[in-house]
């Protein structure tokens, strides 16, 4: 019996432990509360465009031929910046994706250069499919004359605005009146390519 009545007593001393344990705990609650803010962020566009193909805002669809030494060809097109980030410059490129002593001689072969006018440029067809251009606002050089192909050669004073910032530009070729007898029966095409930079960094 007294066994027994020992058992009984190391149990309840047990008990009385825990519940000690237990009560120590709950003196490190503390009063809570949080709160939410939505915020939102989103990126802006770049992108560039030509004017509609077949159109005095695009040209250069318009294919050059019997050009002899000392001739021009001009064509224009109008780059329209319908991103909503301002651009800060633009860049232009040229493959040939035909290639001859046209494009390959950089001293003889084809030169271009590009203007801008600050308000469309007035078209005049010529005889056998050719255009001339007129400039009645300001006429600025964007890419002095230089060979024919190249690579990301920036067009001078050319940021647009977003949301339709319009460039209009003449890009004249021409071969040199020194070029030779080897450059008859010559043929090259050319691919152009214009490449958007968004405005610098900054704040927002």
């Amino acid at each position: 019996m007294l066994r027994r009545s020992g058992i009984r007593l190391a149990l309840s001393a047990g008990v009385v432990a825990l519940a000690a344990s237990l009560a120590g705990l709950s003196t490190w609650a503390s009063f809570t509360d949080s709160t939410t803010s939505t915020h939102a962020v989103s990126t802006g566009t770049v992108e560039l465009d030509l004017g509609a193909a077949g159109t005095a805002d695009n040209r250069l669809d318009v294919d050059v031929g019997n050009v002899a030494p000392g001739d021009t060809a001009e064509r224009a097109v109008t780059l329209l910046n319908t991103s909503s980030l301002p651009l800060d410059h633009i860049d232009m490129s040229t493959v040939a994706t035909t290639s001859s002593l046209l494009d390959t001689d950089t001293t003889h072969g084809l030169q271009v250069v590009l203007e801008r006018c600050s308000i469309p440029w007035t078209e005049t067809p010529l005889g056998g499919g050719g255009f001339t251009y007129a400039c009645a606002g300001t006429t600025t050089t964007v890419l002095a004359s230089r060979p024919v192909v190249m690579t990301a050669q920036a067009l001078s004073s050319l940021a647009l605005g977003a949301g339709g910032g319009t460039a209009y530009l003449r890009v004249t070729t021409s071969l040199p009146p020194s070029a030779g007898n080897a450059f008859q029966s010559s043929s090259s095409e050319l691919d152009l390519t214009f490449s958007a930079t968004q405005r610098n960094a900054t704040n927002r």
